[in-house]
């Protein structure tokens, strides 16, 4: 006669480890997204300051519209086309995707700003801090704004450096010519920060 218990216990086990094995987020697929699509839509879907969220698109498209989203781009909006992302990378990035997928768009405090152009702004915050707000407006464009005696002012930096890389394509160059050979040797420090208790420092050479 069949012992019950040992094939309940089995079961119990097969059970579990299917609820674990799926959900255990991709990590190739974590990774591909963090390196080409975070820097736009955040590490969690949920909007930059370059792109819009996508968490709650994600669920609307097959898995064939994503991969050819992304291998196409959306040129036209902006979004550029990822073709080296292919084969079991895309298929990877995909099913990261819809881990982070979301059945409804995500709900944001809209606010009313002036600049110190004497502009008023008026949007959707994406994100704030004590530093930054992030305002999309209704023509979708994102502006990046730093408090200024009661207003706020565009951060100018955004058109010329607009990610830790640089550009979107990581191009870690500035265009900026400011600063020459013929006047390089005049520079001096106009201010100075002191960092404790850090093992290493890195950064990038321009």
């Amino acid at each position: 006669m069949p012992d019950f218990r040992v094939s309940f216990v089995l079961c119990l086990i097969a059970s579990s480890s299917f609820v674990v094995a799926k959900d255990i987020p991709n990590q190739d697929g974590r990774q591909t997204y963090n390196n080409n699509c975070s820097v736009c839509h955040g590490g969690d879907g949920l909007g930059g300051e370059h792109g819009p969220a996508i968490a709650w698109r994600i669920a609307k498209l097959q898995d064939k519209q994503l991969e050819e989203l992304i291998r196409q781009g959306r040129p036209g909006r902006g979004m550029p086309a990822f073709p080296s992302i292919a084969g079991e990378r895309v298929e990877d990035l995909v099913a990261f995707l819809h881990s982070i997928e979301s059945q409804k768009p995500p709900s944001y405090s809209t606010r009313k700003v002036l600049t110190t152009t004497g502009i008023t702004l008026e949007g959707s915050v994406l994100s704030e801090s004590v530093q930054d707000l992030a305002l999309r407006t209704n023509d979708e464009r994102i502006h990046l704004l730093r408090p200024d005696h009661g207003r706020y002012r565009e951060v100018t930096s955004q058109e010329d450096w607009t990610s830790y890389n640089g550009s979107l394509n990581g191009n870690r160059y500035s265009a900026l010519n400011r600063i020459q050979k013929s006047n390089v040797a005049r520079l001096v420090p106009r201010w100075l920060f002191s960092i404790s208790d850090a093992p290493y420092l890195e950064g990038t050479r321009l």
